[in-house]
């Protein structure tokens, strides 16, 4: 759920305008396809008691033809998870989608558009988003067959990735933030022995002080606590296969 502040919207319908004012907050629903299935302006503040009714209706209307929503990803899933749950029920599964988690990062990266940040970025989604063995198999298997090559590095561009288990998960995690503070370390020793005061001093990847550390801590708690990682395979598949083309998508 993206907040905005009052804004106004100038729709042209049939020759004239129609203005939608006072609209506080707005609301856009995708499904496992990529394709949006609601969206909504609200004159009251983003909440998921103003969404609720919507929910309800959205729900009702998914268990019309015999299924049911299974997971929601959503930017503050730790906050909404309690309500959210009365409203899809006690089984729903709400994870935390990786795009604001890794905005989570942004208010103690020393330097937004240095290069140390763009290799931080990098790296994090390395440790996010895994290849499983069988969808590299699979994808292999399907250049083999089309005459393609199929080195590791054509293999990695077309098989899909998923976020791994808490437990692995977090190593992965960890080791990037440990190579980005050992640089950092030694950013800061190499200060303190040079003695050209004129020479232009390397940037560092983290702020630091008090507030770094308690932004490590909160995101590794999503970590833990398996918000970021993929639901298993029992609750869906996480790969839709089209069975015309062979690609794959990822949910």
């Amino acid at each position: 759920f993206k907040q905005k502040t009052a804004y106004e919207i100038r729709l042209s319908l049939v020759g004239s305008e129609m203005c939608i004012r006072d609209s506080k907050s707005a609301v856009a629903m995708q499904n496992e396809d990529g394709l949006t299935v609601f969206w909504k302006f609200y004159a009251a503040t983003e909440s998921i008691t103003t969404l609720r009714p919507d929910l309800e209706r959205l729900q009702q209307r998914n268990k019309n033809p015999g299924s049911e929503s299974k997971v929601s990803w959503v930017d503050n899933c730790c906050i909404v998870e309690p309500k959210l749950k009365q409203i899809l029920g006690p089984d729903h599964l709400v994870k935390l989608d990786a795009f604001h988690w890794q905005c989570c990062w942004d208010p103690i990266l020393a330097d937004l558009k240095s290069k140390k940040t763009v290799v931080f970025r990098s790296l994090m989604r390395r440790a996010l988003f895994l290849c499983e063995p069988h969808e590299c198999k699979r994808v292999r298997s399907d250049l083999e067959a089309a005459g393609k090559p199929h080195t590791p590095r054509e293999v990695l561009k077309i098989a899909k990735s998923t976020m791994p288990p808490p437990a692995e998960l977090e190593k992965r995690v960890m080791s990037v933030i440990h190579a980005m503070m050992d640089k950092d370390n030694e950013t800061d020793r190499a200060r303190t022995t040079n003695a050209d005061v004129t020479e232009k001093k390397e940037a560092r990847f983290f702020k630091r002080g008090a507030d770094m550390l308690n932004a490590i801590v909160n995101q590794m708690s999503h970590v833990r606590k398996g918000c970021l990682s993929d639901p298993p395979s029992t609750v869906f598949p996480m790969f839709r296969i089209n069975p015309t083309t062979g690609k794959a998508h990822a949910v």
